[in-house]
């Protein structure tokens, strides 16, 4: 039975077990597989670091084809619970982004502010195309008009720690998503 984590000053109780992600990471693969088995043109899988790193690496080896893989780091985090509202680019993609289809690997969607900051800076620089793959969608958090082109689980609104999500830098390894426990 997974109990309650202490991380630095706070308690988060269990939320969704390693087997629920294992699911829902495997139908946004399948959803993917379809979409692109029939495609001559392969897209790219950018990641967001440091975050989406255990969600790409579940997704990516459902995926029936061979895409292409790099790598970009922006955050709307410092190493508090609340996004400061700006986004600091601290890597640039990795890999040749102009002319391509793309398809972002995020943890989790929120506010949708990363979302749409990466969307316009790919597309400003040559993009053909940018869309989203995400492990969690905070909907009810989310303030932009952009889709979400796929989504493994809908989450309640509450700060999540596991499987990539961290506070001030600590719980990304686990393989559980826990929610801060409130009294």
């Amino acid at each position: 039975m997974v109990e309650d984590i202490v991380i630095r000053d706070h308690v988060f109780e269990p939320y969704i077990s390693r087997e629920e992600l294992d699911v829902a990471i495997n139908n946004v693969a399948e959803r993917i597989n379809t979409e692109y088995k029939a495609s001559k043109e392969v897209p790219i899988f950018l990641i967001t670091l440091s975050g989406a790193t255990f969600f790409a690496v579940r997704l990516l080896e459902k995926l029936s084809f061979t895409p292409k893989i790099g790598f970009v780091k922006c955050s709307s985090y410092a190493s508090g619970m609340k996004s400061l509202g700006k986004i600091k680019m601290a890597l640039e993609p990795t890999i040749e982004i102009s002319g391509k289809n793309i398809i972002i690997l995020e943890d989790i969607v929120d506010t949708g502010l990363t979302w749409k900051y990466l969307h316009d800076y790919l597309l400003k620089s040559g993009a053909n195309s940018v869309r989203i793959a995400s492990m969690l969608f905070k909907e009810e958090a989310y303030k932009e008009t952009a889709i979400i082109d796929w989504y493994a689980l809908k989450v309640e609104d509450k700060f999540l720690v596991g499987m990539g999500l961290d506070y001030g830098e600590l719980g990304r390894n686990l393989p559980t998503i826990y929610k801060l426990k409130t009294t």
